[in-house]
């Protein structure tokens, strides 16, 4: 990337995934060299009382890689596969799901 060549900013479009809605910048039409299979979520920031969970809505485990980068806050990830993480601020969590 040169300053000749900066990079093109895409719009993302809200999409819900069960309770939680994102916004949704990849995949995008104008980027074909990106797989249809990678997205570019953002989410937040979003605040929980005791006993409500960021409910994210059933979704297959078919041989993808999700990585969430955390920028503030903390979030605990549990799945049905009994996966479990903490992340905070910083911090990478990276989760393969493989074929169920």
């Amino acid at each position: 990337m040169s300053i000749r060549n900066p990079p093109t900013a895409y719009p993302g479009k809200d999409i819900a995934l069960g309770d939680l809605t994102v916004l949704r910048t990849l995949p995008a039409r104008g980027r074909r060299m990106i797989g249809p299979w990678c997205f570019l979520d953002r989410f937040g920031p979003l605040s929980f009382t005791e006993g409500m969970t960021m409910d994210v809505a059933p979704h297959p485990h078919i041989g993808l890689q999700t990585v969430s980068w955390l920028l503030d806050g903390e979030i605990a990830h549990d799945d049905s596969l009994k996966s479990q993480a903490v992340l905070r601020p910083g911090g990478v969590h990276q989760a393969r799901h493989l074929l169920a």
